[in-house]
């Protein structure tokens, strides 16, 4: 209620929340998770989440990746922190017939096999095709588009182009470096819904003088530059 305040209780482990250094200690108080698995193994962490990946070959490093899940265990019992294993998956990156096969287990609780894992906002495939991720980028994507068509449908062209550029544009540029359409069947998908904005912000039919009239670049040509860009700041 308005005026009054709950009981306070002491913090005895984890890093306070919703403070400006919050971020900055929980990544100070994780930071040494990644020195308790195996030099073969790789971790990443980025905010709250981590990802382990290991090379499975021959069928000994199945069990030497599970002794570093087991490691991370012991790490969280150490520093008081608690892995959801529900919310873990296993994704194999293989495009053998017969992949090596093996139980892995967090808790005793044995992770679910996937073939398709999000990981930073991009769905990675089991066989590291973008054909998944390109629809469910268009399908969001879309759905923006719709939403906004429906209610702007009545504000000036310069409005419907402004939506456009800030809430559907960003959602299908989002990581493209790392994994920007390469097949014309992927190409067309993204370039359509662009297509449609085109047509009902200029509220006729024709798209091929789009360019000219609202200064759009193919979003083909806006990925390749923005590898071009990466490249050269790399």
């Amino acid at each position: 209620m308005d005026g009054q305040t709950s009981h306070t209780i002491p913090v005895t482990s984890g890093v306070p929340q919703g403070t400006v250094l919050g971020p900055l200690l929980f990544l100070e108080y994780i930071n040494d998770l990644p020195e308790w698995v195996s030099r073969q193994s790789t971790v990443r962490l980025f905010a709250d989440d981590s990802f382990l990946n290991r090379k499975i070959y021959p069928r000994a490093d199945s069990i030497l990746l599970q002794q570093d899940l087991d490691q991370l265990a012991a790490w969280e019992h150490t520093w008081l922190m608690s892995f959801n294993p529900s919310k873990c998956q296993l994704l194999r990156i293989t495009k053998r017939r017969s992949p090596i096969q093996y139980d892995y287990t967090l808790h005793g609780h044995v992770l679910e096999q996937v073939s398709t894992a999000k990981y930073l906002g991009l769905n990675l495939h089991q066989q590291l095709s973008w054909n998944f991720h390109t629809d469910v980028t268009a399908e969001k994507a879309n759905k923006t588009r719709v939403f906004i068509a429906r209610n702007v449908h009545s504000c000036p062209k310069k409005v419907k182009a402004a939506c456009y550029t800030t809430l559907v544009r960003p959602v299908m540029e989002y990581a493209t470096t790392a994994w920007g359409p390469h097949t014309a069947q992927n190409c067309n998908k993204l370039e359509q819904i662009q297509q449609r904005v085109a047509r009902q912000v200029r509220e006729n039919s024709r798209y091929d003088s789009y360019v000219e009239d609202l200064k759009w670049e193919t979003l083909e040509t806006r990925h390749n530059n923005q590898r071009l860009t990466m490249f050269y700041r790399m």
